[in-house]
């Protein structure tokens, strides 16, 4: 694979290679915050009601037992703040996986506080991530699964 210099064409070899994983550098909460409303208007608009969360490394230590739960996608920001409110984890800071069921796309906000995205197949919703984090995030990785 080449070596990429720039976010431009990154989004470039996403769009026509499509490859199956990209991460970003670590981002600040803000920006992470900003992309997951993104992420989750974009899954409404596209008539996406209900997400599959899991709250990993280290909020799965004290809750949900490493158990992934359906939630409302309107519903999922409540949830986050409840989760930290009752915890010591923290969005960013604590792994929190996407699944979108009936899809091939996984969204992981990592505890190192960067982001994972993940897919099989193109579709708008992937391209418009793509499109978002490359224009928000520096690209770390690319990679085939």
């Amino acid at each position: 694979m080449a070596t990429i210099f720039s976010n431009k064409l990154i989004y470039t070899n996403i769009i026509l290679n499509m490859p199956k994983e990209i991460t970003t550098y670590p981002a600040t909460a803000d920006a992470l915050r900003e992309f997951l409303e993104f992420f989750l208007d974009l899954c409404e608009k596209q008539n996406i009601l209900e997400l599959s969360l899991l709250y990993g490394f280290a909020w799965g230590n004290e809750i949900y037992n490493w158990q992934e739960r359906l939630v409302k996608t309107g519903d999922v920001i409540p949830d986050i703040k409840n989760v930290e409110e009752i915890t010591d984890g923290a969005f960013g800071e604590d792994d929190l996986s996407f699944r979108i069921p009936g899809k091939d796309i996984t969204l992981k906000f990592c505890h190192h506080s960067d982001i994972h995205f993940t897919f099989e197949k193109n579709d708008p919703l992937a391209s418009e991530c793509f499109r978002k984090i490359c224009e928000s995030f520096r690209i770390a990785s690319e990679k085939e699964n």
